[in-house]
């Protein structure tokens, strides 16, 4: 559409009254996408404004290599699908909460009422990407060409997986009381079938492009500054920021102890000395290379516990005789991520809604907590095992390993990059009611939301780190920047802002 690839390029270009048309244009059709994937036209009206302003801060990372619409609906997909996310975790807990007998409520059940009973008992059975997949093709009547570009997936495998999809639709159709629904139908007419089993339909208008707009205008006023009339006074008060928030940082590096309470009164995290690590520069290198054999030897997924015989590997390696390699499965999109973090239990790690000019998603990956544990029997067993087989070996220098399997996750990490600099986000699992600490040697409180958070730096590493709690006090979230892009305070507390729950 070249009228609309006209106003992207003139919002892009600073003429922001020119997204109104946008909106106008597409309001209708996401609120319609919104309300069949969230099946509540209250949650969908909501939801529309968001994918609107997501699609107006992120207009600079659209390109016209794909059509506008495709991309709108990529940005309208990973919303809904974070919603879908939330909402399942909240079921989650009521369920656990409420007691027996209790009935579902209103809210609980909108979303079931939206499509025919046997449809949409299929439809809570399947995945958000599969459910998403049957709206775009079967209601949106979208052509797999357009789904292709708006999931990033091959033409042929989005066919495929459509086809795969429809009929474990039909097949759990019939499971609930369907029974030769779709005897009559031929493979044509099946998606007309299923379209004629939407209950509802969405014939009121929604009047959201006022509330969008306004919001547009006041980011674009707060990147562009108030005009030359406030420029003087603008810069005053940056100014005093500035000196407030260097005040600030000093006197908390001059004083270095910080302290975050919990609603109780309870210190949850504060700062500590960092410890003081070193290691041969020798066996550095042995781990390394012995890592990088092992990685070539593992599969994704796999965890080995590995011996080096080497009579150069110094005291601390004669000490800690045993250590841990697990090969990471590595995510090149959040959405995978997303699905490992699910079906594991992995800490939640939410795709941030804001990060600096320039950062796309990297790569995603899950880590382990290392088992067996050092000092415990199955440990010194294991050592036993892996030393008897150096012991039978006539090499002088050697590696030894067993694949073990593990049981417990440790993090969620997500890598951001802009050309060489990286943004790191890690979600630590822990142990609630223990007091979590933040090795450093400056540091700073900053309050996000209500949310106390230690912003810490120290001399060994030139990065900052952004370091929290969450609410069940069950997870340790750490945002750590790149020396090379360093970010500025705001920026730590506008991607902090954009992790944490509504």
């Amino acid at each position: 559409m070249d009228y609309i690839e006209e106003c992207v390029r003139r919002v892009k270009a600073g003429e922001v009254d020119c997204f109104e048309p946008i909106v106008e244009t597409y309001k209708k059709q996401i609120y319609i996408y919104c309300c069949r994937m969230l099946g509540c036209k209250q949650d969908a009206q909501d939801a529309v404004q968001d994918i609107f302003i997501k699609a107006f801060t992120k207009l600079h990372l659209y390109e016209a290599k794909v059509s506008f619409s495709s991309w709108l609906y990529k940005i309208a997909y990973h919303h809904c699908l974070n919603l879908i996310r939330k909402r399942r975790v909240r079921l989650r807990v009521s369920r656990l909460m409420k007691p027996a007998g209790h009935a579902d409520s209103v809210e609980q059940t909108l979303e079931r009422r939206w499509f025919s009973e046997p449809l949409e008992y299929a439809m809570n059975k399947l995945s958000v990407e599969e459910r998403n997949l049957l709206v775009l093709r079967v209601f949106e009547d979208k052509p797999f060409s357009e789904i292709a570009q708006i999931l990033d997936k091959n033409l042929s495998a989005v066919k495929k997986k459509y086809a795969r999809m429809k009929q474990k639709v039909i097949k759990l159709m019939e499971e609930k009381g369907g029974h030769g629904v779709m005897r009559d139908y031929g493979q044509s007419d099946e998606d007309r079938m299923l379209r004629s089993l939407e209950l509802q339909s969405v014939e009121d208008e929604i009047d959201v492009t006022p509330a969008i707009m306004r919001q547009v205008r006041q980011i674009h006023q707060k990147k562009q500054g108030r005009g030359f009339r406030n420029r003087r006074k603008y810069f005053m008060m940056a100014s005093l920021s500035a000196i407030l928030i260097l005040s600030s940082m000093s006197v908390y590096a001059s004083q270095y102890f910080i302290q975050i309470k919990n609603k109780e009164g309870e210190i949850i995290l504060t700062t500590m000395k960092p410890w003081k690590y070193t290691e041969s520069e020798y066996n550095a290198k042995r781990e390394r290379e012995t890592e990088e054999e092992l990685s070539k030897r593992l599969k994704p997924g796999e965890q080995a516990v590995y011996y080096i015989k080497d009579r150069h590997m110094t005291s601390s390696a004669k000490k800690y005789p045993l250590n841990y390699f697990y090969k990471t499965i590595q995510h090149p999109n959040y959405n995978d991520l997303a699905k490992e973090i699910e079906e594991k239990g992995a800490p939640l790690l939410q795709e941030p809604e804001y990060v600096p000019s320039g950062y796309f998603f990297d790569r995603g990956q899950i880590q382990i907590r290392n088992e067996p544990v050092w000092g415990t029997p199955e440990y010194e067993s294991l050592l036993n095992e892996l030393k008897e087989q150096a012991a039978r070996s006539d090499e002088e220098q050697g590696l030894f390993y067993k694949r073990v399997s593990w049981s417990k996750i440790a993090s969620t990490v997500m890598e951001y990059r802009k050309d060489e600099s990286r943004i790191i986000f890690i979600a630590f699992a822990r142990e609630k009611g223990s007091k979590a600490g933040v090795p450093t040697e400056q540091a700073v409180k900053l309050t996000v939301n209500g949310k106390g958070m230690i912003l810490s730096s120290n001399s060994v590493s030139a990065n900052r780190k952004l370091t929290w709690l969450s609410d069940n006090e069950e997870v340790m979230y750490v945002i750590t920047d790149d020396p090379k892009d360093p970010l500025s305070n705001d920026d730590f507390a506008k991607i902090a802002a954009g992790l944490l729950p509504e």
